[in-house]
């Protein structure tokens, strides 16, 4: 990483390791939304360490690889510790990761129709697995990866990403 005031140093696997930790972020993203809230805030003092941590780097001259550095961090964490998370900690993590979009417009706002296509078969996946159809449902899941897209189950629903 390199402050703005640096020299570029631009290749292709350095463009792919970028995208690849955008995905992060985003995928982090769309999984805290689904996660069903249970009580406490166990974890609070750290994700605000975490703001903490992106909101220093801003105020530093807009110091985005410093930025980027402690969303990684904040990414990381979320997902070692998202099942022991309670309501307040649940909240406080969609919260930063808003804000963190406010600034940076790093997470997809709204549906495009490839993105609604997709969601209109993960329903049809859904169906077939509470009718126990698991050939179709599992066939459906092969069929999308075999199209980089991967669908993860979860407690609260499937999420899905590219891969």
């Amino acid at each position: 990483s390199s402050h703005y005031r640096s020299p570029v140093d631009f290749s292709y696997e350095r463009i792919d390791e970028i995208r690849q930790s955008w995905e992060k972020i985003v995928i982090a993203y769309r999984k805290i939304l689904k996660k069903e809230s249970k009580e406490g805030e166990s974890f609070i003092d750290d994700i605000r360490k975490y703001r903490s941590m992106f909101e220093d780097a801003m105020d530093d001259d807009f110091n985005t690889p410093e930025a980027i550095s402690a969303i990684q961090l904040f990414v990381n964490f979320i997902n070692k510790n998202m099942d022991g998370m309670g309501a307040g900690d649940i909240e406080e993590s969609i919260k930063f990761f808003n804000d963190i979009d406010s600034i940076l417009k790093i997470i997809p706002s709204g549906k495009v129709a490839e993105e609604r296509i997709i969601e209109l078969i993960l329903s049809i996946r859904k169906m077939a697995r509470e009718r126990k159809l698991y050939d179709i449902s599992d066939y459906i899941r092969e069929k999308l990866r075999e199209n980089n897209i991967n669908v993860e189950d979860m407690q609260e629903g499937q999420i899905w990403y590219r891969k």
